[in-house]
């Protein structure tokens, strides 16, 4: 007999890209303006099923039975992006479902294996060193279409995003895919036409130091010290630094449950950072971030330190802005180390705001 009801209420919002991240990972759908309730026994799901809004009273029937049979109802009780919840009777009666739980935990294979093909796709487009360099609106404009195009025609059929944002210093190109069905995310971030010398020292300070996290949280790194090994590799006197060095990501492009401590086994996380300009941090911002990696049983290892890269005889040559998918981490040089993050919030409208 089933033991638990776990209600997934979905957004209000019409546009599929744009439903809540609980509800599609619940629900394994996309299907706007819809409820996922799944039934469970002993942790494990037993039936899993969408209802649309107007089908309402019939999610509040199934709750009432589930309270009659004293079985144990969950819900969301709050988004995890901007738009507000469907409405549904009895909110305050059941218990808050642990939404991060649900979602930080990739232990279906085949989601990892979902969300590592969507950014292959990505690293693919933009490894072309034409992608993102075109200099007009118009050439922008043919570069979206068949950016979008490309993926539309994939077999999936993803939905695609493609967003540039052009200043005087860089141009920051930032493309994700979703997938129709499941609704996983991909993002991936591209910097060309780089016109100012220490912007393009920064970038590159910004690439190296996440391939580096990347390994870290590999080898089993906590938060705390993926931060440091990041920080690392910037400049304090040059480099302002916003947020932190990894987030959940699968659901969202930035989760909202963040990560504390240890990387909990079966995640999948993004390496990201905000950096700006340490003498102007309010003007020009860039969001760089790479490939996550999925944090399976066989590679976990808790919270073991990590050592920071060794600091080389001579500074490193200059790297170009976009690291390569497979490259080492390159050693910083030892001197002028960022020893402190700037411990500010990174929002999803500031981080992403072509978000799905």
């Amino acid at each position: 007999m089933c033991d638990t009801l776990l209600i997934a209420r979905g957004s209000t919002t019409k546009n599929p890209s744009e439903t809540e991240p609980f509800f599609r990972c619940v629900g394994h759908s996309t299907q706007p303006q819809s409820y996922a309730v799944v039934t469970l026994r002993n942790g494990h799901v037993q039936d899993r099923a969408i209802f649309g809004a107007s089908e309402r009273s019939a999610v509040e029937q199934l709750v009432s039975e589930a309270r009659k049979a004293n079985m144990t109802v969950i819900m969301n009780k709050s988004p995890t992006n901007r738009s507000p919840l469907l409405k549904l009777r009895g909110v305050d009666a059941c218990e808050s479902a642990p939404m991060e739980a649900i979602m930080g935990r990739k232990d279906d294979k085949d989601e990892a294996g979902v969300l590592n093909r969507m950014h292959e796709h990505l690293r693919h487009a933009i490894g072309d060193a034409r992608f993102g360099s075109s200099s007009t609106s118009a050439q922008r404009a043919n570069e979206e279409r068949r950016f979008r195009g490309a993926f539309e025609a994939e077999p999936e059929g993803y939905r695609s995003s493609y967003e540039t944002t052009k200043n005087g210093k860089f141009t920051q190109t930032l493309v994700g895919l979703q997938h129709p069905q499941r609704g996983l995310c991909a993002v991936l971030s591209k910097h060309t036409d780089i016109k100012d010398p220490a912007w393009d020292q920064r970038l590159a300070r910004a690439y190296r130091g996440l391939q580096a996290v990347r390994s870290a949280v590999e080898k089993g790194a906590d938060k705390d010290t993926c931060d440091t090994v990041l920080a690392q590799y910037l400049d304090r006197d040059k480099d302002a630094m916003f947020g932190g060095s990894i987030c959940h990501t699968g659901w969202a492009p930035i989760e909202s449950t963040p990560i504390y401590g240890a990387v909990d086994r079966y995640s999948y996380v993004r390496p990201m950072v905000m950096i700006a300009d340490a003498k102007a941090p309010n003007a020009e911002r860039a969001f760089v971030t790479i490939s996550p990696v999925f944090v399976d049983g066989s590679r976990y290892a808790g919270s073991a330190p990590v050592a920071p890269p060794a600091a080389p005889p001579a500074a490193p040559p200059a790297a170009p802005p976009v690291a390569p998918p497979v490259a080492p981490p390159v050693a910083p040089p030892a001197a002028n180390a960022y020893a402190g993050a700037r411990k500010e919030t990174i929002t999803e409208e500031e981080a992403v705001s072509m978000l799905f």
